[in-house]
This record gives C-alpha cells, sequence and structure tokens, in this order.
C-alpha cells in the first residue's frame, strides 16, 4: 500500500462483518470506533458526510481531520521536548559551574575555565528563554 493511501494513526476503517453485526452501512461513517465497553469495535454510527479515499467518514474520523489533529499533537509533544531538553541542558550546565568554582577556589581550575562554564551556562540560559517563548 502506498503512503499517501494509508490512513493516519489511530484510524481504522469498519469491514467487518459478524453473525450479531448488521454489516457494513456504506452510508455511515467508515471508521471503526471502540463501544466503551470491553467487547471490542463497531462502525461509527455517524452519517457519512466528507468523501476521502472513495469512502464516506463523517467530520471527526475524516482521515484529513484525524491527520491534522495527529500533526498538532505532534508539534505539542515536539515543542514540550525541547523546552524540557532546554531546562535539563540548564541545569546540566549549572551543575558544572559549581564543580568548576569549586575546583577554581581549591586551585584545581584554572580561570579560563571558569568563564567557559559560565558562558556555556548563560548560553544554556539563553536556550531555555528561547524554549519557553516559541
Amino acid at each position: 500500500m502506498s503512503d499517501d493511501l494509508r490512513l493516519p494513526r489511530g484510524l481504522t476503517v469498519h469491514t467487518k462483518t459478524t453473525q450479531f453485526d448488521g454489516g457494513v452501512d456504506m452510508t455511515q461513517c467508515r471508521a471503526s470506533v471502540s463501544g466503551g465497553d470491553r467487547w471490542g469495535f463497531h462502525q461509527c454510527t455517524r452519517k457519512g458526510t466528507v468523501d476521502e479515499r472513495g469512502m464516506l467518514w463523517c467530520r471527526q474520523h475524516a482521515p484529513s481531520t484525524v491527520a491534522a489533529k495527529n500533526a498538532a499533537q505532534a508539534a505539542k509533544e515536539k515543542a514540550e521536548r525541547e523546552k524540557r531538553n532546554a531546562r535539563y541542558e540548564r541545569d546540566h550546565t549549572r551543575t558544572a559551574v559549581a564543580d568548576t568554582a569549586l575546583r577554581y577556589f581549591r586551585q584545581q581550575a584554572t580561570h579560563d575555565e571558569l568563564e567557559a562554564a559560565v558562558n556555556a551556562y548563560a548560553a544554556a540560559l539563553d536556550a531555555v528563554a528561547a524554549a519557553q517563548k516559541g
């Protein structure tokens, strides 16, 4: 199956028919949804109003809507991950500054090493500020 015909993550087509199922209603949304109980899935009960990929879908389950929702969620998670990583880097460099300062006062580190650690910490602070703005 080519990539343009794949359904977005979290969306499946209802195709099953059992002796207890009335079959697939082609005028209804073709999404397979959970019934909220532990017995499985059934066809969405909404009327199919959006024609995509040769099937009718309701507005909620249309592949384009689901793909857009998935993309928005992925962007949100990426932004949160970048903020978390920036905070981690800030905390890591803050510890490095403290360690270098202790070594400097014990005359085990040079002034240049302390200055480099402080500059790295300042850069990490800028990265956190930029991540919080964006």
